[in-house]
């Protein structure tokens, strides 16, 4: 690495330089975690696809380039906070992962080519994307409690069901959720059938590397199942890497087929529970299915699976029971199932650091107990991923942990009369100890 790199690896990511992400509204991004950080033109309004502004409009912006600029210049972006706050805590960053990541694709001296050309060329890239990740609209056939009405389009039904609701409302406000106003218009998913758009993505496929399809739920996009055959009518099957995050829900002959075709798959699923805690968070979706699902996919010898959880209050007690998921698909399947543990950022009432420390640490020992399992000792995601979790629950409760837990029952019952649930029923373990402290 260069003295000038080596300078600013403390701020630097390499996702400005290879990563154009296409988000379910139809805005850009580099980076899906950036706190939905739209990239911007040069009089400051928002570039959107499907209205005229193409990807290579995106990828030299302006406001892209100040970001490239204030990288190279030590800045530790606010827009990145999710991964200084993982680095925090002992995990390892999405930033972390993806510099490796690259550097292992491209080369140490092809991301100092591209980082030298910036500084000398008011922070332009002279490539192509390496790695499109594609977000098509927010259609989901699920209203997952973490989720909210950007990547799904039934949680986006029932928002406008709700907003009339005064604590709905309330509680709306207090998370600060972007475009916080109740009455947000609702997304249009059209746009992805804009013929120039993918037929400029097609023209990106001789450079790509990686393709990430998200949601929503990607599995029902038919765009999506349209380029991965652009992808293999191209002849570019070995050198693309495809990467899909799925709900396990709609795992048909024909994803099944297409996956089959490419040298390297991705599968990150997002499962959250197992049972009754799968039912519950993750309505409609029945654990059956879900089971079954996750094993078909993972018994493909291309396809390497995570299981991402979102940790939250309701899965809390219930960790180590998709660890013990992993571990016995991994054994049946003869590879390892690696655990990337998320953490739950929206609902802020559902973080786990709300709760008491009795909870945490009824939680932290489970998990504890999980230092000595098989996966643990030959997964090193999921071993780091436990060892920061278990510092973060032995950290200090939210200070707004009252209002948290307020806003937390109240949306629970709301939840619960509208979808038909029960969280006693479902979750009784985590139900009995929070009724108990009051």
């Amino acid at each position: 690495m260069t003295e000038n790199l080596k300078k600013r690896a403390h701020s630097f990511c390499v996702h400005p330089w290879t990563n154009l992400l296409v988000n379910n509204p139809g805005t850009y991004q580099f980076c899906c975690i950036t706190d939905r950080h739209n990239i911007t033109g040069e009089d400051g309004k928002v570039l959107r696809a499907g209205q005229g502004d193409m990807p290579e409009e995106a990828w030299n912006a302006k406001s892209l380039r100040d970001v490239r600029k204030a990288m190279l210049d030590g800045e530790k972006l606010d827009i990145c906070k999710s991964c200084w706050n993982q680095e925090s805590v002992g995990k390892e960053s999405f930033r972390h992962r993806h510099n490796r990541e690259w550097e292992q694709r491209l080369g140490k001296e092809e991301i100092e080519r591209r980082v030298e050309y910036s500084l000398k060329n008011d922070y332009t890239v002279d490539v192509n994307p390496d790695y499109l990740d594609l977000r098509l609209g927010n259609i989901c056939n699920l209203k997952c409690r973490m989720c909210n009405l950007y990547n799904s389009n039934q949680i986006e039904k029932e928002h406008h069901e709700l907003k009339t609701n005064i604590v709905y409302a309330d509680i709306w406000k207090r998370e600060s959720i972007p475009g916080s106003n109740i009455n947000v218009p609702s997304l249009k998913n059209d746009w992805v059938e804009t013929d120039k758009l993918w037929e400029q993505l097609s023209r990106y496929i001789p450079g790509l590397k990686k393709v990430y399809f998200t949601g929503g739920e990607p599995t029902l996009v038919e765009n999506n199942y349209g380029f991965m055959q652009e992808i293999i009518k191209a002849g570019y099957q070995d050198r693309i890497d495809i990467m899909f995050n799925t709900n396990c829900t709609n795992v048909q002959p024909r994803f099944i087929k297409l996956l089959s075709q490419f040298k390297h798959v991705q599968i990150n699923a997002s499962i959250d529970g197992t049972g009754l805690v799968n039912d519950y968070i993750r309505p409609p979706s029945t654990w059956k299915s879900i089971r079954n699902n996750f094993i078909k996919i993972a018994k493909l010898p291309n396809v390497h699976v995570d299981i991402s959880p979102v940790i939250m209050i309701y899965n809390i007690l219930n960790i180590t029971d998709i660890l013990d998921l992993a571990e016995e698909v991994s054994v049946m399947c003869d590879k390892i199932i690696d655990v990337d543990f998320l953490y739950c950022e929206r609902p802020l009432c559902l973080d786990p650091m709300n709760l008491d420390e009795d909870i945490r640490t009824a939680a932290f020992i489970a998990l504890w107990r999980a230092r000595d399992t098989w996966l643990y000792e030959n997964s090193s995601i999921t071993r780091n991923n436990v060892e920061a979790y278990l510092t973060m629950l032995e950290g200090n409760r939210n200070e707004n942990w009252r209002q948290g837990m307020e806003d937390f029952w109240n949306l629970t019952e709301i939840w619960d009369t509208k979808r038909k649930q029960s969280f006693k029923d479902s979750v009784p373990a985590l139900y009995k100890m929070l009724r108990g402290q009051e």
